[in-house]
């Protein structure tokens, strides 16, 4: 049987889920012993709370379903987050609360002040929840609400005519000289080719980009 720590929030919803070994690592403890301790000082001293959420000791047949979250940033005072519904959380280190930010939206989509510095909600949520390298010559999106599941590619410069290529996995693995190529070879009509080039359709049978 394996041990695993969830970490949840306010509202019970779980965050994160850490088995013995990734929580020895991420506490900076050596040893077992050391995490017998330091898992007793908490319980005594703040109601079984680690790094904002509340800490909570289960096994493989006890798992929920992870409402998760990865680490963007840090600097002395706080932790960012961000959530697979596009939410940028932020840890304060002094009280071990946490703050969901003010988005800004903006034409071309969803920013976020984290350290100092103004971020896209989209590049943030597919490198930490997708991880994969985002292809030259395209831009990311949101087709909808801002989750995980509604990122798509854009083309930068749409007014210029380009070649155009197959994206799988995060990879151009096919490559075209034209529209009209690309459709006839993907089986789908030129106008639907353009559409699926300039991301203005949803689910599209190929992921056609510009490049």
């Amino acid at each position: 049987m394996t041990v695993y720590f969830e970490l949840l929030d306010d509202d019970g919803r779980v965050c994160r889920i850490m088995t013995r070994k990734e929580f020895v690592e991420d506490a900076g403890l050596k040893n077992n012993s050391a995490i017998e301790s330091f898992l007793r000082t908490l319980t005594l001293n703040n109601n079984s709370m680690y790094k904002g959420y509340y800490l909570c000791e289960r096994n493989d047949n006890e798992q929920n379903e992870v409402f998760y979250m990865e680490k963007v940033d840090e600097s002395k005072k706080h932790i960012w987050y961000v959530t697979r519904d596009g939410k940028i959380v932020r840890l304060d280190k002094r009280n071990n609360k946490q703050y969901v930010q003010k988005l800004t939206k903006e034409s071309n989509g969803y920013y976020a002040k984290i350290n100092g510095h103004r971020k896209s909600l989209a590049r943030i949520m597919y490198q930490k929840f997708i991880g994969k390298e985002i292809p030259k010559g395209v831009l990311l999106k949101f087709v909808g609400e801002p989750r995980v599941e509604n990122i798509r590619f854009v083309v930068k410069n749409n007014g210029q005519k380009r070649k155009c290529g197959v994206i799988e996995n995060g990879k151009i693995v096919q490559t075209f000289d034209s529209i009209k190529e690309a459709a006839q070879r993907c089986y789908i009509s030129e106008s639907t080719a353009i559409q699926y080039v300039h991301g203005r359709r949803e689910n599209p049978l190929v992921n056609l980009v510009a490049l």
